[in-house]
């Protein structure tokens, strides 16, 4: 008898004990709200004067324009072995924290431009630019003797580049 009384007694302690927690036990929540801005990547061409060098420096005229992003160039009166150089620069135009690495350049020409005659375009894998560091390169184009007298020539570069951390 005194085995059953300590068994119903220690049934009812954990009873009025679990009983006892559900009551006593206090809840908190926490909540968290986050907003993420982005910041914006850019980058852009400019360009300096064309220019050129040989005898008749002057004769041969180039302009520059920034059309829809695009860098556009023509040389006017080119003629065999003259020397055709075209500044340019990549600059950022997105949000100041974020920096460009210049990637790839690709070289796109009709079927009549001979692309030895572009003998040194600037080198530009991995290139970091940053907002105080823009960068600056050279085209230098020197047409061939195989150059037709009144042709006509057009070629594309297209420089990639990605955010600086980006591989």
């Amino acid at each position: 008898m005194r085995t059953q009384i300590g068994v119903i007694f220690l049934a009812s302690v954990m009873a009025l004990a679990g009983v006892g927690t559900s009551f006593a036990m206090w809840t908190q929540t926490l909540n968290s709200s986050e907003t993420v801005h982005v910041a914006t990547f850019g980058i852009a061409w400019s360009t300096g004067t064309v220019y050129t060098s040989g005898d008749q420096q002057g004769l041969v005229t180039g302009t520059e324009d920034i059309v829809n992003g695009d860098l556009v160039v023509t040389i006017n009166n080119a003629y065999p072995c003259v020397d055709i150089y075209i500044p340019y620069d990549v600059h950022l135009t997105g949000s100041q924290n974020v920096w460009a690495t210049l990637y790839e350049i690709q070289f796109n020409c009709d079927g009549t431009f001979d692309p030895a005659w572009i003998i040194d375009f600037t080198h530009t894998y991995g290139v970091t630019v940053t907002w105080t560091s823009p960068f600056s390169g050279l085209i230098r184009i020197h047409l061939g003797e195989n150059a037709v007298p009144g042709a006509t020539y057009t070629f594309t570069n297209t420089l990639t580049c990605h955010q600086y951390n980006e591989g």
